[in-house]
């Protein structure tokens, strides 16, 4: 993170945070007034606006990935006509979402790997909330301006609703609409997660299901191989500087080699905990799910005498899952002892 004093310093006008992206240090994206993101897009980069619960760690998901230029949190798909704020949009009055502009190089990241990371980051089957965070402001929504994106974005959700809805999860809510406004949020949300003292907050409760592939059926490619997934951190807990990658031979050799590392990390810790406790519950550390976990293992102590331990997972899944410690291989019972013979019964009086 750059030193904010040294940009206002050196330029003639202030530092502006709804036009620089402190992350990503000197990145701009201009635009013709203070409100809505509608100025010229630097040459070769195309915009999305993507809508995925609390615009926070949404961001920071988006502002890690490779071939991202910049982004902004703001407000997008509620009545043009008014310019929100932060409490008008929480009233739910003017059926804003909050949502990240992302502004993104199409030749380094394509448009499938963003939708694979937005439905990585969030449940799209929730309606109006995202875990605890309830409100039409939580909503799932994905907005464009370009209409070849329309087909990709729909085949992306007709694909991942299919692989819930299999799963048991109810059809997925997530909107999709053309040229709205987006709204600059205010200055103290952009880039939240990366200031100092802010509260590291993140209510999303991932489905842990990614998106498929979309080459086969409907010819929308990918940039980035799965390997790149297995590695990329995209949790409130990671670092704040973008992720660096080059999609070569020598990337994905190192990412499959780190891939193992963190698997066999987390297979230590869970067979430790498993022969201390003998029931996990392992819940994502950058995620919503740590209330969740809590809850969990309240009530399995309540209900059944079993008292989980509680593994929290600072790696990059996002999964939330229970296991119970394998039977398998461990020595039989010992027979029980014979029953003791029962006294007469005494004659009846």
């Amino acid at each position: 993170m750059g030193n904010q004093a040294s940009a206002s310093t050196t330029s003639s006008t202030l530092y502006d945070e709804s036009t620089e992206h402190f992350v990503r240090r000197g990145n701009y994206y201009r635009h013709k007034n203070a409100d809505c993101a509608v100025g010229e897009l630097p040459e070769g980069h195309k915009k999305i606006a993507l809508a995925a619960g609390c615009f926070w760690g949404t961001e920071k998901s988006f502002w890690r990935m490779p071939g991202v230029y910049a982004t902004a949190v703001g407000y997008i798909g509620g009545d043009d006509t008014i310019k929100p704020t932060y409490r008008m949009v929480c009233s739910g009055k003017t059926g804003h979402a909050e949502a990240t502009l992302v502004i993104y190089n199409p030749s380094i990241v394509s448009l499938v790997d963003l939708l694979h990371l937005f439905f990585s980051c969030h449940d799209p089957t929730q309606g109006n909330r995202q875990g605890n965070d309830k409100g039409t402001q939580y909503r799932s929504g994905i907005y464009l301006n370009d209409k070849e994106d329309v087909n990709v974005c729909q085949a992306a959700l007709r694909s991942m609703d299919q692989v819930l809805t299999t799963d048991g999860y109810a059809p997925i809510t997530t909107e999709i609409q053309m040229n709205r406004l987006f709204w600059y949020a205010e200055p103290y949300h952009q880039c939240y997660l990366a200031k100092p003292g802010n509260r590291q907050y993140c209510s999303a409760e991932p489905t842990g299901r990614p998106l498929p592939s979309l080459a086969e059926d409907y010819g929308f490619l990918n940039k980035f191989p799965i390997t790149f997934w297995e590695v990329f951190d995209f949790s409130i807990r990671a670092p704040n500087t973008p992720m660096e990658w080059s999609n070569n031979i020598e990337s994905i050799a190192k990412a499959h080699e780190d891939a193992i590392k963190i698997k066999n990390k987390w297979n230590i810790e869970k067979k430790k905990m498993e022969n201390d406790s003998g029931v996990i519950i392992r819940f994502c550390g950058g995620c919503g799910f740590a209330h969740r976990a809590k809850e969990l293992q309240e009530y399995l102590d309540a209900a059944i005498g079993v008292r989980p331990a509680l593994l929290r997972d600072d790696g990059v899944t996002g999964n939330f899952d229970v296991s119970v410690k394998s039977l398998v291989n461990a020595p039989p019972a010992p027979a029980p002892a014979p029953a003791a013979a029962l006294p007469a019964a005494a004659p009846p009086a």
